[in-house]
Order: C-alpha cells, then structure tokens, then sequence
C-alpha cells in the first residue's frame, strides 16, 4: 500500500503460512532497501493498544510519553 511517499505492508493470520511469508516479505524488502525502517509487532487476541504504539513509535523515533487527558 502506497500513501504520501509511504510503503507499508500488513498481514495477519493465525498461521504458519502468514508467519512464513511475513519473514520472506521482510527479508526481501529489506534486501532491495524498500523501507527506510522495518518495525514489527505481534498482536494477541485482545491486543493493548498503547503498548503497540510505543513499541512502533519508539522503533520509527516517535515519542509517546505526553498523553492526552
């Protein structure tokens, strides 16, 4: 998916398959240097938000210490 000058590339599944092809797509993108940054996160069932967010925004240099009441 392509948004203002951005790549990023999504998958989700429970399975071997997802997770096999979810290393082959990164390990290409990295090799033919797609991304200027490669950042991934594993997502439960019942996913905690906040905590995907600072992982993401602390890999991409975002800071998320000030919260919004």
């Amino acid at each position: 998916m392509r948004d203002q000058g951005e790549n990023t590339i999504g998958l989700s599944g429970p399975d071997e398959r997802v997770k096999a092809s979810v290393t082959t797509i990164i390990r290409r993108s990295d090799r033919v240097q797609l991304f200027e940054k490669i950042v991934t996160a594993n997502v439960t069932k019942k996913p905690d938000i906040t905590q995907i967010q600072t992982l993401i925004g602390d890999e991409i240099g975002l800071n998320f210490d000030d919260k919004i009441a």
